[in-house]
């Protein structure tokens, strides 16, 4: 097995999502690590991470105030 794996991450403005090489995480004794196949990403989210307005989102992830 590998002693690597690929992952998608936020970095932020202006670089977005971006693919990383990252080392594979080992499981603790309590924890499980899982493999992943595939996965999707809602065409809304990467809107909102690109800064981009959505109808109904919150201005940021941290606001949690109640839609007006």
């Amino acid at each position: 097995m590998s002693t690597s794996m690929r992952a998608v991450r936020w970095h932020g403005p202006p670089e977005g999502l971006r693919v990383d090489d990252l080392p594979r995480p080992e499981a603790g004794p309590d924890d499980v690590v899982v493999r992943v196949a595939a996965c999707g990403i809602c065409g809304s989210d990467v809107h909102f991470l690109e800064g981009m307005p959505v109808p109904g989102a919150s201005p940021s992830p941290s606001d949690t105030s109640p839609p007006a």
